[in-house]
């Protein structure tokens, strides 16, 4: 008896199934992330402008802090340009006005030195698009795996 109610056998057996398929699921659902995040990873790799190729080296997978999945980032202290080959600079001259994303509210500030802006040359989030439906589809295929192991 559950809170007051008459449950049957059957329904009993269906509540104790799903309470054992979150842990389980949750199991290989990461297991999935983290195989589909270092794919993630490779593709970006490969997808990364050369220079030195010292920003393709920092490109890895870390576990979520919460213990379940992965994230793939890029840059370190030597390879600290990681957010601006991806999402390029805006051009200042000096002695003009450039906005001060600092401070917000839409301020400017005087530019100290001149510099030409780079264009964004995207690696980690045209990898992550193009493997989108490939992950999906793995996590799926995991949370059925756990299904499986849970009912069978």
């Amino acid at each position: 008896m559950a809170d007051g109610f008459k449950i049957s056998v059957k329904k009993q057996r269906l509540i104790d199934k799903l309470h054992r398929l979150v842990p389980a699921a949750r199991i290989e659902v990461t297991k999935a992330a983290i195989k589909g995040a270092e794919d993630v990873a490779t593709l970006a790799r490969r997808l990364v402008p050369r220079d030195t190729g010292q920003l393709a080296a920092t490109i890895q997978v870390e576990p979520k802090t919460d213990g379940y999945g992965a994230v793939v980032v890029a840059g370190d202290k030597k390879a600290y340009y990681a957010r601006f080959v991806e999402f390029g600079t805006q051009a200042a001259t000096a002695g003009g006005r450039v906005a001060d994303n600092r401070k917000g509210g839409g301020r400017t500030r005087k530019s100290m030195r001149t510099h030409p802006g780079t264009k964004a040359q995207p690696f980690l989030f045209p990898a992550a698009r193009m493997l989108k439906k490939k992950n999906m589809a793995r996590i799926a295929r995991a949370i059925t795996k756990a299904a499986k192991q849970v009912a069978g």
